[in-house]
C-alpha cells in the first residue's frame, strides 16, 4: 500500500460535502483531492407516507454507500453535532444524517469508525481561528499551502470545502504517526 484515502464529511440533511484525500504513505504529501457535494434538496418527495426528512435521508443513505463502494476509504471522518444558536432544532437533522452515514460505513466495513471533529478542531485543521465563519474557513482552505494546488477553488462550494478541512483534521493524525499502527 502506497497511499491511504481519507474521506472528509460535511454532514447535514439537505447538502453534504465530500472530499477524498490522498496520502502518499512515504512521504507523507497530499497526491490528490477530489471534492463532490450530493444536493439532496434536488429530489422531489412523492411519498406521502414519508416525511421529507426520512425522504432525503434514505437518499443520502443509497448515495452515501455508493461513494464509500466507489473509493474504499481507509478513513471517514465527519464534523460532529453543535447546536446552532439561531436554529437549535436543526442538530435533530444533522444528528440523524452523522447516524445514518455510521450505519453506511459499518456496512460498508464492519470494523471502521466515523471519526467526530469539533468544529474549534476541524478550523484548526486547515490554520483558521476557532471562532472563525464559513467564509474564514474557505478562505483558510483556499489559501492553504498544500491545498491551493489541489483545489478548484473557483468551483468548490462551501460544503466541498467544510469537508476538506474535516479530512484534513485526519491527515493531521496521520502525519503525527497517531494511527499508522493501525494500517501496517
Amino acid at each position: 500500500m502506497d497511499s491511504i484515502t481519507v474521506m472528509g464529511v460535511d454532514p447535514s440533511s439537505n447538502y453534504v460535502g465530500i472530499s477524498l484525500l490522498e496520502i502518499d504513505l512515504k512521504t507523507m504529501e497530499l497526491i490528490s483531492v477530489e471534492t463532490h457535494l450530493i444536493d439532496l434538496t434536488i429530489f422531489v418527495n412523492t411519498n406521502v407516507l414519508l416525511d421529507n426528512l426520512t425522504f432525503r435521508l434514505n437518499i443520502l443513505s443509497v448515495l452515501f454507500s455508493r461513494f464509500l463502494n466507489e473509493y474504499s476509504p481507509e478513513f471517514v471522518c465527519c464534523e460532529s453535532g453543535f447546536i446552532n444558536r439561531l436554529r437549535p432544532a436543526a442538530v435533530i437533522p444533522l444528528a440523524s444524517a452523522i447516524a445514518l452515514m455510521r450505519n453506511c460505513l459499518n456496512r460498508f466495513d464492519p470494523i471502521s469508525v466515523l471519526d467526530l471533529y469539533p468544529p474549534t478542531v476541524v478550523k484548526n485543521a486547515v490554520g483558521a481561528k476557532g471562532n472563525a465563519d464559513k467564509d474564514g474557513v474557505e478562505l483558510a482552505v483556499k489559501n492553504h499551502i498544500e491545498l491551493k494546488h489541489l483545489l478548484d477553488t473557483k468551483t468548490i462550494s462551501e460544503h466541498e470545502v467544510d469537508a476538506t478541512a474535516v479530512g484534513m483534521c485526519k491527515v493531521r493524525e496521520i502525519r503525527n504517526n497517531e494511527i499508522l499502527l493501525l494500517i501496517n
